[in-house]
């Protein structure tokens, strides 16, 4: 059972009310920080929009989830994503594999170049009146460190459902993905962002995130008459306001209980299963990230440079300086304009 809360529901409807909308908007991007619960609104949201699968007409396939998946060099490939996607469709002209007469899947020998799969993937979507394509892991778009790339990787998502006027491309992942969507005004212009935040420091959102975790408690033992509201303070530092991840963490503690072979939760359990500094260094450097990116509304040049500089991992390189013996454009031309002074000076 899905665990509506407060930021969990006012995103439900913000991407409902978006992907209901008959605009120019070709992209509808959900973000937010790792284990907040994008994939559960994902997964909530396409119920609400198309219901369930029996419910649909024949040969009609209303929506399909797949899941941005990585080549054998460790990157997003569009092949992967539209030979997935084809295969989320039934199209029958294309499976990647099949199974023998004594049930072991093969694979088949198909080229998978984007050449072929992708005008493949059009005709699909639209012999399956196919409404919404949702992209889980989204963020692995922009996981190459070359910027063009990822700029690249999310224009030609776009192009994937152009001219499929009636389908609409619904894309969640981390907070990586905005380096990509706000680097130009035509993808910018054509995406709608929806951001499912964590719970901050406010008095709203900490009384929010207490009623949460009392709601955790009866799913772990614990002795009776005791709460998991005594912990909230200590839950919100591990997870810094994130659902997941302080469900993540419960789920870690309890485990450490079952191994312990003690019967209720404690806080010796809690206490065992805390994350690394590491991790938390990494969680708090996302979501800073994230929200610095989100509240900067207007990005002039040299803070848009900085922040994908910061979160590709390295320092934009500097203009090279000219070193003695190197050949001066301006003073020392060469090709034509050196012929030419070359035979004036010898006239002369």
């Amino acid at each position: 059972m899905i665990d509506i809360h407060a930021h969990l529901q006012a995103a439900l409807a913000e991407l409902k009310h978006a992907a209901l909308m008959s605009t120019e908007i070709q992209i509808i991007l959900l973000v937010g920080p790792s284990g907040v619960g994008k994939t559960t609104l994902l997964k909530s949201v396409m119920a609400d929009l198309v219901g369930e699968r029996s419910s649909w007409p024949e040969g009609e396939v209303r929506a399909v989830l797949v899941v941005a998946n990585k080549d054998d060099h460790n990157h997003f490939s569009l092949g992967v994503y539209y030979t997935d996607l084809l295969g989320e469709l039934g199209n029958p002209f294309f499976q990647p594999s099949y199974r023998d007469a004594t049930g072991r899947r093969l694979p088949i020998r198909v080229d998978t170049s984007i050449k072929h799969v992708k005008p493949a993937t059009r005709e699909a979507l639209l012999a399956t009146r196919c409404r919404y394509v949702f992209l889980d892991e989204g963020n692995r778009i922009a996981s190459s460190r070359n910027e063009r790339v990822r700029h690249n990787n999310l224009d030609l998502l776009r192009a994937s459902v152009e001219k499929t006027p009636e389908t609409r491309l619904i894309v969640a992942g981390t907070y990586d993905m905005l380096v990509a969507v706000n680097r130009t005004a035509q993808i910018d212009r054509r995406t709608h962002v929806v951001h499912l935040p964590r719970y901050g420091n406010s008095p709203k959102d900490a009384a929010e995130f207490a009623r949460i975790v009392d709601r955790m408690t009866k799913r772990f033992p614990l002795p009776p008459g005791e709460s998991l509201v005594q912990y909230s303070e200590m839950i919100y530092r591990v997870s810094l306001g994130s659902y997941g991840e302080a469900e993540k963490y419960l789920l870690e503690a309890d485990l450490r209980r079952i191994l312990s072979g003690d019967r209720y939760l404690s806080y010796k359990h809690l206490m065992a299963a805390l994350p690394t500094q590491t991790q938390l260094e990494t969680l708090a450097r996302e979501v800073a990230f994230g929200e610095e990116r989100l509240m900067t509304k207007a990005l002039d040049k040299e803070t848009r440079d900085r922040l994908a500089a910061e979160y590709a991992g390295r320092v934009p390189k500097k203009r090279r300086k000219q070193k003695a013996g190197m050949r001066n454009r301006g003073r020392d031309p060469v090709g034509t304009q050196a012929h030419e002074i070359v035979a004036t000076e010898t006239s002369d």
